[in-house]
């Protein structure tokens, strides 16, 4: 049995050039792989679930003021929910998605 030189190879899916199995980026047309692709409907769950953590944190954050909480610990309180509002649904999707790769193409800048 001969060696199959395309065994090693994939196609583009943009330009359908020849390139490595483990190529991250044509050199033809410019497309580049995704890991961890996320798509539209998963991102417009994960503004929902966003939007819902951070009025979560808002209203825990009123009642602490209304205990009268030190100042210092409310800021630090606010920040700490805030960042984890908007950082804890991207990195949950991006685990979740962690296996799904995508060919995106890059859009020229002309």
């Amino acid at each position: 049995m001969k060696n199959d030189p395309l065994k090693d190879k994939a196609e583009c899916p943009f330009c359908h050039s020849l390139l490595t199995k483990s190529a991250t980026q044509c050199i033809h047309c410019g497309a580049e792989m995704i890991d961890g692709y996320i798509n539209s409907k998963q991102r417009q769950k994960m503004l929902r679930l966003r939007i819902v953590l951070l009025a979560a944190s808002y209203t825990a954050l009123y009642f602490l003021y209304q205990s009268e909480v030190s100042s210092l610990l409310l800021v630090v309180f606010y920040l700490f929910l805030s960042i984890g509002s908007w950082i804890l649904p991207f990195t949950y999707f991006k685990f979740i998605n962690r296996k799904n790769s995508v060919w995106k193409r890059k859009s020229f800048p002309w």
